[in-house]
């Protein structure tokens, strides 16, 4: 089932319980439609992608997908010469880098440290 189709169902449904004046138990309707909506997420996680629109969704590099693919960080779902990454293995990826993207900034280089004092004991030009 697609986002389309689960839409269209629930507008057929409210549109009949309108009719009839129907009414409903709260949590028994959100429990089902949160089950449908797992269900179209697990479809929806297996379904194989291109290197290319893999990238695309994962805002990376089409490279970066196959590099993952060869060091095993995500399954390869397709066949060795054209590969395929399940829409659910991209979390894998997209998690990894925004974890890494929080890390403190590391500690700055020798030579970063070394050109800073350098550049601190020059005089400075003035201008004007």
């Amino acid at each position: 089932m697609t986002i389309a189709e689960l839409r269209q169902a629930w507008t057929n449904r409210r549109d009949e319980w309108r009719k009839l004046g129907v009414q409903v138990d709260g949590a028994r309707l959100a429990e089902e439609v949160l089950a449908e909506l797992e269900q179209l997420a697990a479809a929806d996680a297996e379904e194989l992608l291109t290197l290319t629109d893999a990238a695309r969704e994962a805002q990376l590099h089409p490279d970066s997908i196959g590099r993952a693919i060869r060091q095993g960080r995500i399954q390869n779902a397709g066949r060795q010469n054209a590969p395929r990454v399940r829409r659910g293995d991209l979390e894998k990826l997209t998690t990894r880098r925004r974890s890494a993207s929080r890390s403190p900034d590391p500690a700055p280089s020798l030579s970063a440290i070394t050109r800073d004092a350098i550049a601190g004991k020059l005089p400075r030009e003035r201008r004007g």
